[in-house]
């Protein structure tokens, strides 16, 4: 049989990533959780065994996100880094994936895509 469940995530969700390894699914939510996109973004985290869910602050309009299963590390591209008005340069939020805590890298202005070797862990 096939069981489908909705999983609330936050506002305006625009890319998802799996680590299949972990099996935690990613979703990257481009106006975090205000209706006005007046403020940084969110990652839902979301247990695939469970559909929990854990909301994960990273920059302003999070658009692309990828994982790396052999680290364990996910990458967020900020296309405004961390300013809402888009006055500033873009980001990569990297999360944590045992920990769900973050650094961010500061990157080129707007970035729209991020990508992941697992190989040679380039980003």
């Amino acid at each position: 049989t096939n069981n489908t469940t909705t999983v609330n995530v936050g506002v305006d969700p625009f890319a998802v990533a799996v680590n299949s390894a972990t099996n935690q699914i990613y979703v990257a939510n481009s106006c975090g959780n205000d209706l006005n996109c007046a403020s940084l973004g969110t990652v839902t985290v979301i247990d695939g065994d469970t559909n929990g869910t854990v909301t994960v602050t990273v920059g302003a309009f999070p658009y692309s996100l990828a994982v790396n299963p052999v680290t364990n590390q996910i990458y967020v591209a900020n296309n405004c880094g961390n300013d809402p008005t888009c006055s500033s340069l873009g980001t990569v939020t990297v999360i944590n994936g045992t920990t769900n805590n973050t650094t961010t890298v500061n990157v080129g202005a707007y970035p729209n895509v991020v990508a992941v070797n697992s190989v040679t862990n380039q980003i």
